[in-house]
């Protein structure tokens, strides 16, 4: 077990972070928001309602007055941030790198495309049911901006929200819906990878024969039928050659023969690999 003091007082009123627009109580509670929203934050922390509150309600005096120094000196987001990281002392230091990579990487993005960087974080992380919901939030942001005629990315950016959402449903198995996301990334930026992935996952969604109904009507203005199985074939060998593959096979051999306790004793083993994985944020099961 790992104990971390608390560095000041818990305060009475809350600070909230702007772009993130969760309220903390302490020190810690900062940090660790710092942390999970890097890609969110902006010059708007930097400003006297965080040093005051470090200040009057957290009682870290010293804090307050570098980074009242800070401010008068001009200094950078980054280094900003990381004077408060280092003080309070929660993360070594390749977590406090890792968070100043995020804050270099967010700079000049505007709300939207960090907000899409912090979900393809989730994406990556394959936390799919999050993801999912992320993107849809942001699709319905866009969609708002556009009417009221604000300043928006690229029309890619839209391509891109749209894939990465199909990517998330394909991970739940909603192939239906998945193939709707990969068609309207096709009708955005005319990626023809986009439109075999139209037309894997409506393979994947639809019954042979509704598939193949599809397929003559419209299916074959986007993707060629022969490359798409070519690719399907493709990948199909690269899942046989994988550990994940072989996982399963294993255990498959384990049920099928009786073997109880080595198959409870393989699932305990991948259950606590899940669980370390789940812990430092890592997806492995081998």
């Amino acid at each position: 077990m790992r104990i971390t003091a608390c560095v000041g007082d818990y305060a009475e009123k809350s600070y909230s972070v702007p772009g993130v627009d969760l309220p903390v109580f302490c020190a810690e509670e900062l940090c660790f928001c710092i942390k999970e929203n890097a890609f969110l934050l902006d010059a708007s922390l930097m400003g006297d309602p965080i040093v005051k509150w470090l200040d009057k309600q957290c009682g870290l005096h010293d804090l307050a007055d570098n980074l009242g120094v800070l401010l008068r000196q001009g200094v950078g987001l980054s280094v900003f941030v990381l004077t408060i990281l280092q003080y309070v002392g929660l993360y070594d230091g390749t977590t406090m790198r890792e968070v100043e990579q995020l804050l270099k990487m967010g700079a000049g993005l505007s709300q939207l495309e960090k907000r899409k960087k912090q979900i393809d974080f989730l994406l990556h992380k394959k936390n799919y049911q999050a993801a999912v919901c992320g993107y849809q939030e942001l699709i319905r942001l866009w969609e708002e901006k556009d009417r009221t005629k604000e300043s928006l990315p690229g029309i890619g950016c839209l391509a891109d929200i749209w894939h990465n959402l199909a990517i998330a449903q394909s991970g739940l198995m909603e192939f239906d819906q998945a193939a709707e996301g990969f068609l309207k990334a096709y009708l955005l930026n005319q990626d023809r990878t986009e439109a075999f992935n139209y037309g894997a996952a409506m393979k994947l969604a639809l019954p042979k024969q509704e598939y193949e109904a599809f397929l003559a009507e419209k299916g074959h203005l986007y993707f060629d039928e022969y490359e798409l199985n070519s690719r399907i074939q493709n990948l199909l060998m690269e899942w046989e050659q994988s550990p994940e593959a072989s996982l399963l096979s294993r255990m498959r051999e384990l049920c099928e023969t009786g073997e109880t306790e080595g198959f409870a004793k393989e699932a305990q083993r991948i259950i606590g690999r899940m669980k370390e994985s789940y812990r430092s944020g890592q997806i492995s099961i081998d």
